[in-house]
């Protein structure tokens, strides 16, 4: 071979070698190492499907036992623990309502809120709940039901069910469903051996002003403590947060840091189309710019963002899905889920600069766009129980009032304004408040 030949061919093997080293390089850069579409992520160690029904669950259950008409009837709130054991039996009741071939019917508000006077059970899920999620704890995809009543506010379920139950919808609308054939009575034990129990009477005491489905405890005989909690993350702790934002970003060393004189640290990567913020508090919101593949449904989009929360570390026992909501990314549908926690057996509420959920995370096609989270645990000290009782809600309702009264100098009358401030009341529930005004309180 001539020394011009041996020069040409082994200019062609660098050639060949560059193009395979720059397509190597390419293929790995660092936008596809932290991508955040979770198609093929290892979900390993979760349990999908058990997941996914944990969280399309009741976040409210109201007990009713009986008494007709009578102003003397009561009911109960159950507490997160009574949640669970009430829906497992009642997922037994239900279950051939969504298997089989239903009649389903719309009917008043006022035909539903006459089965209160009869022993219940009365399911509440959080806004917006597809039924298409509360099918698929039935491993249901398609069935009457689903065709029928597309969202699930609540499910009431006759204790000596003979076939006969009421879905409240989307927009409040209220549905019968019928059953041929089918009675059961499971629930009947379970409400008795409840009632011989110490627990917190509710009653129906804004009939009067046509508002029928509110109850409210008249009295509370259960100590509440007041509990202290701190942040789960601590933004001093320079080690937990480069252990967090790994968790957003694979590839670190392509990640600019930035730190607020609030002392907010802000991760961000290439020209701002990945970022990550946690602020003093330990609130953290992480954001991403993409093309949005087509938009799946929503069973699909809560698997993808429990998936995440499963990668985060974030999936705790107490958390509950609280809201669905649609949204929008460039011209893509998506959905935002919201869930919230229990500490004590009772809801936490907070409100932070318009995030009102401990986890707020968004998902478009098969990725997210967003993810919020603020954390709260309990610190390692002894609650304190509250000395002073617990201010009952007729009394803050009357607070309210005085207060409503005293800003319309004169101007209204007060049985007009208690009427108009009973009939907008919604619900009346025991919860723990954080006003968040520190990391740890």
């Amino acid at each position: 071979m001539s020394r011009e030949k041996i020069k040409t061919f082994i200019l062609t093997i660098l050639v060949v070698m560059t193009v395979l080293l720059t397509q190597k390089v390419w293929f790995q850069s660092p936008f596809q190492s932290i991508s955040s579409d979770v198609i093929g992520l290892d979900s390993n160690a979760l349990d999908l499907e058990q997941a996914r029904n944990s969280f399309v669950s009741p976040i409210r259950v109201l007990m009713g036992f009986g008494g007709g008409r009578s102003l003397n009837r009561f009911y109960s709130v159950l507490s997160f623990n009574d949640i669970k054991s009430a829906w497992l039996l009642s997922k037994n009741v239900l279950e051939p309502f969504f298997a089989g071939d239903p009649y389903i019917e719309l009917v008043s508000s006022d035909t539903y809120y006459e089965n209160m006077a009869n022993r219940f059970i009365e399911l509440e899920f959080g806004d917006n709940i597809s039924s298409v999620l509360v099918s698929s704890v039935f491993n249901k995809s398609d069935s009457k039901i689903i065709r029928n009543i597309r969202e699930i506010k609540k499910i009431m379920i006759p204790a000596n069910n003979t076939g006969i139950i009421y879905i409240i919808g989307k927009d409040s609308n209220c549905f019968r469903i019928v059953l041929d054939n089918y009675s059961n009575e499971e629930l009947i034990s379970y409400i008795n051996a409840y009632e011989a129990g110490d627990f917190v009477k509710y009653n129906a005491v804004f009939y009067y002003v046509g508002n029928y489905h509110v109850v409210m405890p008249l009295s509370i005989n259960i100590p509440m403590s007041q509990i202290y909690v701190e942040s789960e993350i601590d933004i001093t702790n320079d080690a937990q947060l480069a252990e967090k934002s790994r968790s957003f970003f694979r590839n670190i060393d392509f990640i600019k840091t930035i730190k607020e004189t609030t002392g907010t640290v802000v991760y961000l990567y290439g020209y701002g189309e990945k970022s990550l913020r946690i602020n003093n508090r330990g609130r953290l919101e992480y954001r991403e710019e993409f093309d949005p593949v087509p938009s799946t449904n929503v069973k699909k989009a809560l698997d993808t963002a429990l998936i995440y929360m499963h990668q985060q570390g974030d999936m705790a026992d107490n958390l509950f899905l609280r809201e669905i909501k649609e949204i929008e990314y460039k011209g893509r549908k998506g959905f935002s889920f919201g869930f919230g926690y229990h500490l004590e057996g009772y809801p936490v509420y907070f409100n932070s600069s318009g995030m009102s959920n401990a986890i707020e995370i968004e998902v478009v096609g098969n990725q997210i766009r967003g993810y919020r989270t603020f954390l709260r645990e309990k610190m390692n000290i002894p609650a304190v129980t509250k000395l002073e009782p617990i201010i009952l809600p007729h009394n803050l309702i009357e607070m309210i009032i005085e207060n409503y009264l005293a800003e319309s100098d004169g101007l209204v009358d007060r049985e007009s304004v208690r009427t108009d401030v009973l009939k907008s009341i919604s619900e009346v529930q025991l919860v723990y408040f954080d006003s968040i005004n520190q990391d740890k309180q």
